[in-house]
């Protein structure tokens, strides 16, 4: 199963969650770290004053694809959620009309499908500011043209109606796209990005004719869809003086944006060139070696925060942990910076450093940092969290090339101190190679169904059983929470649902959706569309439902403060000494290999609330 064949996955969208290409990884559980910093008089943070302590540490970030910053649907998507364009009232203006382009009539049906559902929408003027504070975008833009961009709509078009696993019809698409150019002349970011500066009342008065015009004449063809698009570029461009190239590009944008939250456009993404033999590969986001600091982000009010940093990177040796707050970067404040900007801030090349400044705790610092490689390992914190019971644990990040190996060796480890009982710790993991989610169920099921997947194509249809000779027969529990998702969610699944182990935590995210990548023959980049759905051991679909854990446990703490103030391990601990998992274990060895047999479902006692409150 290690084909690529099979493709692979801002905290949610909602808080604008993101991971740079430097750092997919969420940190090991582990004690608090100390700083390697001079930490002399340090100042009362003051919110956007300007940092003025002279301590400096050295903290590294990646300049990898730009430094362009990843989210996590990138490495194997995580959510079903599905937008499609807000619709305001149709203004009452005159029919307008436009000519449709000389293309060849594309060779297919239109489509007449709804898209996917959304329970989840994402907020499109974020969208709209990350692509256009995106130095890719930026980039693939400045050297583009429009009879370019009328190619690659066409590409992306015939790709979305026979890959896609429901694709729009051409009225619903344009609807979305125009209305995503309505969101981006309201935009900031795009106007500056694209030298316009003009009043409110003409903005007003363009946005009413884009959406009087395709109400009046709604596209068939994917050959109208492109007449639309240059209507729409000549009418901004000649009112408002964007360049044509720009609406274009975001009408194509918008128009893979109506179809669900995870399809995207990306220009020059991992390093394909226009024409490249189709091949469903690695994201950037899952690359091993990088250059970079080791940190993952999230979008703060004073600048970004960190949420995750890499064992052994340079971030980790100077001592930044969960919770840090980058408030400036080369002595310019973040507060209010799109986190697209701050990634492009904090990345560099290797070897070039950059200035930061932190707000740990009321207080703020400030630490020079030294950009160099960095190994993003998919296995961090391996111990014993009971040294009594013997119950080890591990921290799974994500699923990349060598996720199973990686578990793997950490198993023998805890397994050389006298392992009786494994903790595995799947919070937080955005997901990534499907393959590798494989393997690792492989890992510890001795029989049964792993995943399915189920697309539109034949090739979409797939059924992973488990396939291992000698499985680990180690009793465990499975940690997940809302950050949980995509690969996460199938291996949780699987172990919960052929009754292999005990699941605790919270709902896991309820990514359900396989995102496949498409070389573009038209331009270096990658059309990236979601083409199957996922559906756990039992045939449940996992969209939006997610894994609801056995063991629900209402509070946690982050891991960085210790194993004892985490009520998800501690509550772990419990489930294990109360010998759940181990009958489970027994019974999945009795009836090895028999895939399809319903065992009862067990019983769980209710433990104490002392474990809810840490």
């Amino acid at each position: 199963m290690k084909t690529t064949s099979h493709n692979s996955l801002t905290r949610l969208f909602q808080v604008l969650f993101t991971l740079f290409s430097l750092c997919i990884a969420i940190p090991a559980l582990a004690e608090e770290p100390q700083l390697s910093i001079s930490e002399a008089r340090p100042e009362t943070v003051t919110a956007h004053k300007p940092v003025s302590t002279k301590n400096t540490f050295e903290f590294t970030t990646d300049n990898n694809n730009q430094n362009r910053p990843l989210p996590r649907e990138d490495v194997i998507p995580r959510k079903t959620a599905v937008r499609t364009g807000v619709s305001p009232a149709a203004p009452t203006f005159n029919n307008t009309n436009y000519n449709t382009p000389s293309y060849g009539t594309p060779t297919y049906d239109a489509p007449t499908s709804a898209p996917l559902g959304n329970s989840k929408p994402v907020d499109p003027q974020a969208e709209i500011s990350g692509r256009f504070s995106d130095s890719k975008m930026l980039n693939f833009l400045s050297r583009t043209n429009m009879q370019q961009l009328a190619s690659v709509y066409i590409e992306a078009s015939q790709m979305i109606d026979s890959r896609h696993v429901s694709p729009a019809s051409y009225q619903q698409r344009v609807q979305g796209a125009i209305q995503d150019v309505i969101n981006a002349l309201q935009n900031e970011t795009f106007l500056r990005a694209n030298g316009a500066n003009v009043r409110p009342d003409q903005i007003q008065t363009v946005q009413n004719e884009l959406w009087s015009m395709v109400q009046n004449q709604p596209p068939q063809t994917a050959n109208e869809a492109v007449g639309i698009m240059q209507f729409a570029a000549n009418l901004v461009n000649s009112r408002l003086g964007v360049r044509r190239e720009a609406v274009a590009l975001e009408f194509l944008n918008g128009t893979i944006d109506s179809l669900d939250k995870y399809s995207a456009f990306l220009p020059e993404a991992a390093g394909y060139d226009a024409g490249a033999e189709l091949e469903l590969t690695r994201t950037a986001g899952l690359e091993e070696n990088i250059v970079g600091v080791g940190i993952e982000l999230q979008q703060h009010d004073l600048g970004v925060e960190l949420v995750g940093v890499i064992e052994n990177s340079p971030a980790s040796e100077l001592g930044l942990r969960e919770g840090d707050i980058i408030i400036a970067v080369d002595g310019q404040s973040m507060a209010g910076q799109n986190l697209n900007a701050i990634a492009d801030r904090i990345g560099g090349r290797q070897g070039s450093t950059v200035t930061v400044d932190i707000l740990r705790d009321g207080k703020k610092y400030r630490g020079t940092m030294v950009r160099r490689a960095v190994y993003v390992g998919s296995v961090s914190g391996t111990k014993m969290v009971d040294d009594q019971n013997k119950i080890g644990y591990v921290k799974l990040k994500q699923f990349s090339e060598s996720s199973a190996e990686d578990l793997e060796k950490a198993l023998w480890t805890l397994h050389r101190q006298g392992m009786k009982g494994l903790i595995l710790d799947l919070r937080g993991n955005p997901g990534g190679l499907l393959d590798e989610s494989i393997d690792v169920a492989n890992l510890f099921l001795p029989g049964g169904t792993i995943v399915s997947t189920k697309g539109r194509n034949t090739s979409d249809n797939t059924s992973e059983s488990a396939s291992y000779d000698k499985t680990w027969a180690t009793p465990m529990v499975v940690l997940v929470d809302e950050n949980s998702a995509s690969a996460s969610e199938i291996l949780a699944a699987a172990i919960q649902e052929n009754q292999r182990g005990v699941v605790v935590g919270r709902n896991s995210y309820g990514k359900g959706t396989v995102q496949t990548h498409f070389p573009m023959r038209t331009v270096p980049a990658i059309l990236k569309l979601t083409t199957a759905k996922f559906y756990s051991p039992n045939g449940r679909e996992m969209a939006d439902s997610g894994v609801r854990p056995d063991v629900p446990v209402q509070q946690t703490s982050t891991g960085y403060r210790g194993v004892q103030n985490d009520a998800d391990i501690q509550t772990g601990i419990q489930v294990m000494l109360q010998g759940t998992p181990s009958d489970l274990v027994a019974r999945s060895s009795q009836n090895r290999r028999q895939t399809g047999q319903s065992l009862q479902a067990p019983s769980f006692p209710q433990l104490p609330m002392s474990i809810f409150n840490n």
